[in-house]
């Protein structure tokens, strides 16, 4: 017959009857420096109420203003699904978040509109010009150096007049 050696009691042990609970053999909790203490319930912190009034930074803002003077027609919109009656958008208002490029709204102006027309006339003569430009440059050594001087002046004036506006 062999002899077995006495089994020690196990380092530790959930109790059966009691859940969440663990035994420690006494060696052990020495071993580990375990010390038993009892668990109270906490007073909840106290809260503090602090009044006061929030300012807007005026660094973090910048007024946007239209170069053209003009009316005010149209106001960007923003998607909102937190506004009554079941609405979607609302219009963009101050304190809203932009990105750059966002277009905020539209200005109906009578310069400006005079800008673009002056614009798109001085567009359209310069790719005249160009071409005419190109036609007398590969026509035969028989049109006059004059001739396409001043195609290329007419040229260099267009390309001025649409770089000013």
């Amino acid at each position: 017959m062999v002899e077995q050696e006495p089994k020690s009691p196990p380092a530790a042990e959930l109790a059966l009857d009691q859940p969440g609970v663990i035994f420690v053999a006494a060696e052990n909790r020495q071993k580990l420096a375990l010390t038993v203490s009892s668990i109270s319930d906490q007073v909840p912190p106290r809260t503090i109420s602090l009044d006061g009034i929030l300012y807007l930074d005026p660094e973090d803002y910048v007024a946007v203003r239209s170069r053209f003077p003009g009316e005010f027609v149209d106001v960007a919109m923003l998607a909102d699904t937190h506004l009554p009656g079941g609405a979607t958008e609302r219009s963009i208002r101050f304190g809203d978040e932009i990105k750059q490029g966002q277009v905020l709204g539209a200005v109906w102006s009578r310069e400006l509109g005079e800008k673009k027309s002056e614009l798109a006339q001085y567009v359209s003569s310069l790719r005249f010009d160009k071409e005419a430009l190109n036609r007398l440059s590969k026509a035969d050594a028989a049109i006059p150096a004059s001739m396409i001087r001043d195609a290329e002046r007419r040229v260099r004036d267009n390309l001025i007049q649409v770089e000013r506006i």
